[in-house]
């Protein structure tokens, strides 16, 4: 009994999907693109972002210390517009002084170009240190900006104390002026200096001339500060009259705003969530679709498999288009194809050998049965006849034994130089007495001395004798069998040609002719002679030396069979 069939496979378990896996992967993917371009995103724009402020404002305190310096330098804005200009080539932005409520003082420009909201200084001479509180009677919403808070309309004077002033304002200490114009302005310093000391029960100072000062009463912290405010003070009074007023800044640029385009805010995040959640849902749609179209030919490969499985050869799987899986499934078709091939052949095989082996083997059973019974005399004739049934039982299996030695790669064979016009002479002669007896002529032609081959001997005569045995059975009587030896078309190649005047082969036939068991009487009479095994242990000893055999016919103008073969070199 043979072994029992494989079960079927089991259904795959939705957690080993392919459609999962790949659900799973595109997803994966996708998050990880869309979080990577996200981060990506926000680290450029934060870069670009602090790379431009830092420009800004490197340029602006440029700007403003210039700005700053004309103002400590020069009583009014109005030459300031050189300068303006200057600074606005060198950085290609629009710069302007305000005052307080925003009017134009002085600009690079002709005004075209609109102000920033927001100015970016302040410019006092007098007060170069954080700005200080608005008073207490500033009209609501006076604040042009975060910087500096405008005063009433009646401020007049310098700001409050409490910030120093700009070493270049120097006024009537400046280089150029006299001795006398220094020792009357030391000398305002001073009266102005002792007014506000008393007022703030300071202690009793006398100034230097490079505006430090000297006191009779040990020094204190709370003395030296109010020392400090009301020397100040007395500066600002004295300086007002060479010093530009307290104006506003404004730089705009038009071209260099940062290149932004998201923040982290709640919005954003927001809109970054959607963005990933719209990827994601893309991206799972696009692995649905391409999933299932993936699936679809596995699903049906698997279908055919299951038919071929349980045993119906002919299923097919259905072949789309033309990518790896319509690959796969074309070679399992072909598989497929290739084994109801070979089941037909072995099916056929098997029906081959039972009938070839039956006829004599009946023979021999009847013939000894009717011996058994009295009825044939038991002398030579029997057994000749007896004889010559085994004989041809010998062949069959000795024919299968060959094929199946050649199928299994363990046809052995004694490789040598074989010299060709021997193994020619050598097979005319073997089959010249059959021949005879048949009435056809039986010829050799080959040169002298005829080209080697590298071979076996015995499995050459073998191949060339079937050839021969085979031309002879097809030849009628009268006819001509020609056994020659020409050089190949290949450099070094030999051509074992075999050619008859039979009654030929149909071209439908001709391609089954090495097929085993195929003869071309399909009635298989004796007359037809031969078991359909010749021919094709032909071919199988030609691949086994590394030839090849073909054959070529006409019905009614006989038949030619070659066999190339490597030479000896």
């Amino acid at each position: 009994m043979g072994e029992p069939p494989d079960p079927a496979p089991e259904p795959v378990a939705w957690r080993h999907s392919l459609v999962l896996r790949l659900f799973a992967l595109v997803a994966v993917v996708a998050l990880v693109a869309v979080a990577t371009a996200v981060w990506l995103t926000v680290r450029v724009t934060a870069v670009d972002l602090r790379e431009t402020r830092g420009e800004a404002l490197e340029a602006d305190a440029r700007i403003a210390d210039a700005v700053t310096a004309y103002a400590a330098t020069h009583p009014d804005w109005s030459g300031a517009g050189g300068l303006l200009r200057r600074l606005a080539a060198r950085d290609g932005e629009r710069v302007a002084v305000t005052d307080l409520r925003g009017r134009v003082l002085a600009d690079s420009s002709d005004g075209w170009t609109p102000l920033p909201g927001r100015p970016s200084a302040v410019i006092d001479p007098l007060d170069v240190g954080p700005p200080a509180p608005p008073e207490s009677g500033a009209a609501p919403g006076s604040c042009v900006a975060e910087l500096v808070c405008a005063a009433p309309a009646s401020y007049v004077g310098p700001p409050p104390a409490g910030s120093p002033v700009d070493d270049r304002a120097v006024g009537p200490f400046a280089a150029d002026a006299d001795a006398a114009t220094r020792t009357r302005a030391l000398a305002e310093l001073q009266t102005d200096l002792d007014a506000c000391l008393r007022r703030a029960d300071g202690p009793v100072v006398t100034l230097t001339a490079d505006l430090g000062w000297r006191q009779r009463t040990p020094r204190t912290t709370a003395g030296d500060e109010a020392v400090e405010e009301c020397r100040t003070r007395a500066r600002r009074t004295q300086l007002t009259a060479y010093v530009a007023p307290a104006a506003l800044l404004q730089v705009s640029r038009p071209g260099q705003e940062a290149g932004t385009f998201l923040d982290l805010s709640s919005r954003n995040r927001a809109q970054i969530a959607g963005a990933v959640a719209l990827a994601l849902v893309a991206a799972l749609g696009c692995a649905a679709v391409v999933g299932r179209r993936l699936v679809r030919p596995l699903g049906d490969l698997t279908d055919a498999a299951h038919r071929m499985h349980d045993g119906d050869l002919a299923a097919r799987a259905r072949v789309r288009g033309r990518d790896e899986v319509a690959r796969v499934a074309g070679a399992v078709n072909a598989m497929a194809a290739r084994r109801q091939h070979e089941d037909r052949l072995r099916r056929a095989l098997v029906g081959d050998v039972a009938h070839e082996l039956r006829n004599p083997i009946s023979t021999v059973r009847g013939t000894l049965e009717a011996a058994q019974d009295g009825l044939v005399p038991v002398d030579t004739a029997l057994v000749d006849t007896l004889l010559e049934e085994t004989l041809l039982l010998q062949h069959v299996v000795e024919d299968l034994r060959d094929l199946a030695a050649a199928d299994a790669g363990e046809l052995r064979l004694v490789l040598g130089p074989v010299p060709t016009d021997a193994l020619v002479d050598q097979v005319v002669a073997a089959h010249r007495q059959h021949a005879e007896a048949a009435g056809v002529r039986l010829l050799s032609r080959h040169d002298d001395p005829a080209p080697t081959v590298v071979g076996d001997a015995l499995r050459l005569r073998q191949l060339l004798g079937n050839l021969v045995s085979n031309a002879l059975r097809h030849t009628p009587t009268g006819g001509e069998v020609v056994v020659s030896v020409e050089p190949g078309p290949e450099a070094g190649a030999v051509a074992l040609r075999v050619s008859d005047t039979g009654e030929g082969i149909g071209a439908a036939d001709l391609t089954r002719v090495f097929d085993r068991f195929w003869r071309a009487d399909p009635s298989r009479t004796r007359a037809s002679g031969g078991s359909g095994l010749g021919l094709a242990i032909v071919r199988q000893l030609a691949v086994s030396h590394g030839g090849t055999v073909e054959a070529a016919s006409e019905p009614g103008a006989g038949s030619v069979f070659t066999v190339r073969l490597p030479g000896a070199g």
